[in-house]
Protein backbone atom coordinates (compact mmCIF):
# COMPACT_ATOMS: atom_id res chain seq x y z
CA UNK A 1 0.00 0.00 0.00
CA UNK A 2 1.15 3.23 -0.74
CA UNK A 3 0.43 6.24 0.83
CA UNK A 4 0.56 9.40 -0.70
CA UNK A 5 3.04 12.39 0.14
CA UNK A 6 1.69 16.07 0.95
CA UNK A 7 3.21 17.22 -2.07
CA UNK A 8 1.58 14.41 -3.49
CA UNK A 9 -2.02 15.54 -2.17
CA UNK A 10 -1.38 19.11 -2.72
CA UNK A 11 -0.82 18.26 -6.37
CA UNK A 12 -4.06 16.02 -6.48
CA UNK A 13 -6.34 19.00 -5.13
CA UNK A 14 -4.84 21.32 -7.84
CA UNK A 15 -5.33 19.00 -10.21
CA UNK A 16 -8.67 18.11 -9.24
CA UNK A 17 -9.62 22.08 -8.79
CA UNK A 18 -8.21 22.78 -12.06
CA UNK A 19 -10.46 20.21 -14.04
CA UNK A 20 -13.38 21.16 -11.91
CA UNK A 21 -12.88 24.88 -13.16
CA UNK A 22 -12.30 23.54 -16.81
CA UNK A 23 -15.71 22.05 -16.56
CA UNK A 24 -17.51 24.50 -15.45
CA UNK A 25 -16.36 26.64 -17.79
CA UNK A 26 -17.25 24.36 -21.05
CA UNK A 27 -20.74 23.66 -19.45
CA UNK A 28 -21.28 27.98 -19.45
CA UNK A 29 -20.11 27.76 -22.69
CA UNK A 30 -22.87 24.85 -23.73
CA UNK A 31 -25.74 26.53 -22.03
CA UNK A 32 -24.99 29.80 -23.51
CA UNK A 33 -24.99 27.77 -26.86
CA UNK A 34 -28.22 26.21 -26.29
CA UNK A 35 -29.40 29.43 -25.54
CA UNK A 36 -28.14 31.06 -28.42
CA UNK A 37 -29.49 28.15 -30.88
CA UNK A 38 -33.18 28.75 -29.11
CA UNK A 39 -32.69 32.29 -29.66
CA UNK A 40 -32.03 32.30 -33.06
CA UNK A 41 -34.81 29.52 -33.97
CA UNK A 42 -36.42 30.76 -36.79
CA UNK A 43 -37.41 29.65 -40.37
CA UNK A 44 -34.76 26.72 -41.85
CA UNK A 45 -35.44 24.54 -44.24
CA UNK A 46 -34.98 20.40 -43.40
CA UNK A 47 -30.81 20.28 -44.08
CA UNK A 48 -30.66 23.01 -41.19
CA UNK A 49 -33.01 21.53 -39.29
CA UNK A 50 -31.26 18.14 -39.60
CA UNK A 51 -28.16 19.70 -38.42
CA UNK A 52 -29.22 21.69 -35.87
CA UNK A 53 -30.95 18.45 -33.92
CA UNK A 54 -27.83 16.61 -34.54
CA UNK A 55 -25.53 19.76 -32.60
CA UNK A 56 -27.75 19.79 -29.97
CA UNK A 57 -27.39 16.01 -29.34
CA UNK A 58 -23.60 15.90 -29.17
CA UNK A 59 -23.92 19.52 -27.35
CA UNK A 60 -26.02 17.53 -24.86
CA UNK A 61 -23.94 14.50 -24.80
CA UNK A 62 -20.81 16.46 -24.21
CA UNK A 63 -22.66 18.61 -21.25
CA UNK A 64 -23.97 15.34 -19.45
CA UNK A 65 -20.41 14.05 -19.74
CA UNK A 66 -19.17 17.18 -18.25
CA UNK A 67 -21.49 17.23 -15.50
CA UNK A 68 -20.92 13.32 -15.00
CA UNK A 69 -16.71 14.17 -14.16
CA UNK A 70 -17.42 17.45 -12.08
CA UNK A 71 -19.55 15.05 -9.95
CA UNK A 72 -16.76 12.71 -9.86
CA UNK A 73 -14.39 15.37 -8.98
CA UNK A 74 -16.57 17.38 -6.50
CA UNK A 75 -16.44 13.91 -4.62
CA UNK A 76 -12.95 13.32 -4.50
CA UNK A 77 -12.43 16.81 -3.27
CA UNK A 78 -14.82 15.97 -0.29
CA UNK A 79 -13.18 12.68 0.24
CA UNK A 80 -10.35 15.17 0.23
CA UNK A 81 -11.20 16.79 3.26
CA UNK A 82 -13.03 14.17 5.30
CA UNK A 83 -9.74 12.13 5.22
CA UNK A 84 -10.94 9.68 3.20
CA UNK A 85 -9.25 10.13 0.02
CA UNK A 86 -7.97 7.06 -1.54
CA UNK A 87 -9.59 4.73 0.19
CA UNK A 88 -11.36 1.86 -2.36
CA UNK A 89 -15.64 2.53 -2.28
CA UNK A 90 -15.81 -1.39 -2.68
CA UNK A 91 -13.07 -3.02 -0.16
CA UNK A 92 -11.95 -0.10 1.93
CA UNK A 93 -8.32 -1.09 0.51
CA UNK A 94 -5.74 1.85 0.02
CA UNK A 95 -5.91 2.83 -3.85
CA UNK A 96 -2.14 3.00 -5.13
CA UNK A 97 -0.91 6.03 -5.37
CA UNK A 98 0.57 5.70 -8.65
CA UNK A 99 -3.66 5.10 -9.67
CA UNK A 100 -4.36 8.43 -8.04
CA UNK A 101 -1.71 10.29 -9.47
CA UNK A 102 -3.18 9.31 -12.88
CA UNK A 103 -6.44 9.42 -11.92
CA UNK A 104 -7.27 11.71 -9.28
CA UNK A 105 -10.80 11.05 -9.41
CA UNK A 106 -10.81 7.37 -8.89
CA UNK A 107 -13.10 5.37 -5.91
CA UNK A 108 -11.75 1.94 -6.73
CA UNK A 109 -8.90 0.24 -6.21
CA UNK A 110 -7.08 -0.81 -9.81
CA UNK A 111 -8.55 -4.94 -8.63
CA UNK A 112 -12.13 -3.59 -8.02
CA UNK A 113 -12.07 -1.59 -10.43
CA UNK A 114 -11.34 -4.52 -13.14
CA UNK A 115 -14.06 -6.70 -11.70
CA UNK A 116 -16.52 -3.79 -11.37
CA UNK A 117 -15.78 -3.49 -15.56
CA UNK A 118 -16.01 -7.42 -16.09
CA UNK A 119 -19.07 -7.82 -14.55
CA UNK A 120 -20.29 -4.81 -16.95
CA UNK A 121 -19.34 -6.41 -20.08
Amino acid sequence: MNILTNEQTQHIRQTLERRAAQLQLELATHREARERADAESGVADTKDVANSQANDEVGAAEAERDRNELAQIETALQRLELGRYGECSDCSETIDASRLLAQPAATRCLRCQAQRERMRA
